[in-house]
């Protein structure tokens, strides 16, 4: 007998069939049988290890618990990740000291129980890839006062979740890849602690109003939905931070009377039917905007100019033809893309944008002209135009690090002995020019290998 054995780890034991008694291990802490693929049960014998805190099944060929699980009265975490579980013990509520419940990728468990909702001390619950319909309704004697993690990710048979006011202490709520799932509760908005809710890839078409009372709420996450327009009462959450909206091809509307002044990121890529943007300046804290791929938007408001926080500015993909003129005041912008936009000339006055330190442009293939005052750019670094068209460069900055202009018919390329002096990768296409240049102040040669497709000025 092991009668001080604490830690009993076999994980990946491949061919290993089955597991002793386990009546010859008492002081056993944790048992870890991860990717025993050839396990089919445990021994009854477990419900003696009054001492067990944790409870390692992942990727076993186990169906189904033994009954005597629930004499685990020390039982903290129980990890059931990826193994063939049908369903969890019926009176699983009796292993009062439970806390964590790991079951990612439960394709084979159909069933939560009621009683799961007994206990408590359950902080986590994640049972994500099932077929779990529904969760279960509850009694008012059995809230979930200390359940803070909801995951049921990809149980793609769940249509519904009842009175979600039984989980008063949930912080995050994540539904992801529920695709039958249509709706949700308006009782979500007694969740005062939800700081997360992801919706993505659902069926859901709306989100309720009652959501304004989720106060703590800060990141909300609905790419890939059925959401059709924003609620107008998203704004009035008070904590709200940032929303992930990508690939949102039912998405039209935004309310035109949204306020979300604490609101950092908001990314809607690839929302294919938007049409356009409200006022951005009731998003004065804004540092992300990310419209990429939204082909139906033509223009932004000039209110972007209010943006004083904005970093990122992705209006690549879209069919935007002129940035406003009001871009300037972005005085914190250091990266703009626009690759794959119709944007025919970059803003004349440029220049004042002096944290800007990325272009990305590539196949911009309507972009005619870069602006002179583009040199003023004290900090600029990157600067990609890939895919352009006919288009004069002009004298560039120090600082720039690399410029990529590839597949373009250059008119000009001004003032190379900025650019030799930060060893610049100069990079055109077809024709190759091979410079070399000696750099007196380091005594060296640095070597650049231009390509371009038609005749190169270099002064």
């Amino acid at each position: 007998m092991a009668t001080r054995l604490k830690v009993l780890d076999l994980s990946y034991c491949c061919m290993l069939q089955e597991i002793p008694e386990l009546s010859a291990f008492l002081s056993l802490e944790k048992l870890i049988l991860k990717w025993c693929k050839m396990i089919t049960k445990l021994s009854d014998s477990i419900g003696i290890l009054k001492y067990l805190v944790e409870l390692d099944i992942s990727f076993t060929s186990i169906v189904e618990l033994p009954n005597s699980i629930v004499n685990l009265e020390s039982l903290k975490v129980l990890k059931i990740d990826g193994s063939c579980m049908q369903k969890l013990p019926d009176v699983i509520g009796m292993m009062e000291k439970l806390e964590e419940i790991q079951g990612e990728d439960c394709r084979k468990l159909e069933v939560i129980s009621s009683d799961i909702m007994r206990l408590p001390f359950l902080r986590i619950l994640k049972l994500t890839g099932t077929y779990v319909g529904n969760v279960p309704k509850l009694t008012q004697s059995s809230v979930a006062t200390r359940l803070n993690v909801l995951d049921l990710s990809y149980s793609r048979m769940l249509k519904e979740i009842h009175k979600l006011s039984a989980f008063l202490s949930l912080e995050k709520l994540i539904l992801k890849g529920c695709e039958m799932l249509m709706k949700l509760s308006d009782s979500i908005g007694m969740l005062k602690y939800l700081v997360e809710l992801d919706v993505s890839f659902t069926s859901i078409v709306e989100l309720p109003n009652s959501i304004v009372n989720l106060k703590s709420l800060k990141l909300l996450k609905m790419g890939g939905s059925c959401m059709q327009k924003l609620s107008d009462a998203i704004g009035m959450t008070e904590k709200f931070e940032e929303i992930y909206g990508e690939d949102c091809r039912m998405l039209e509307v935004i309310p035109s009377d949204i306020v979300a002044t604490g609101l950092k990121v908001i990314d809607l890529s690839y929302c294919k039917m938007l049409k356009e943007f409200p006022e951005l300046s009731a998003f004065s804290s804004l540092e992300k905007l990310i419209l990429k791929g939204c082909k139906m938007l033509t223009k932004l408001s000039e209110s972007i100019g209010m943006l004083k926080y904005l970093v990122k500015l992705d209006v690549s993909f879209t069919s935007i033809v002129e940035l406003p003129n009001s871009i300037v005041n972005l005085k914190s912008l250091k990266v703009l893309k626009i690759c794959g936009s119709c944007i025919r000339k970059l803003p004349n006055a440029i220049g004042k944008m002096e944290n800007l330190e990325k272009i990305y442009g590539q196949d911009c293939q309507m972009l005619e002209v870069i602006p002179s005052d583009i040199m003023r750019l004290p900090f600029l670094r990157i600067l990609k135009l890939a895919g352009t068209c006919h288009m004069n460069v002009p004298m560039l900055t120090h600082n720039l690090v690399r410029i990529s202009i590839l597949t373009c018919l250059i008119k000009r390329f001004g003032d190379l002995q900025y650019i030799e002096s930060k060893k610049c990768e100069i990079l055109f296409s077809h024709n190759i020019l091979h410079v070399i240049i000696y750099m007196r102040s380091v005594n060296y040669i640095l070597s650049f290998i231009i390509r371009c497709r038609s005749n190169l000025r270099i002064n």
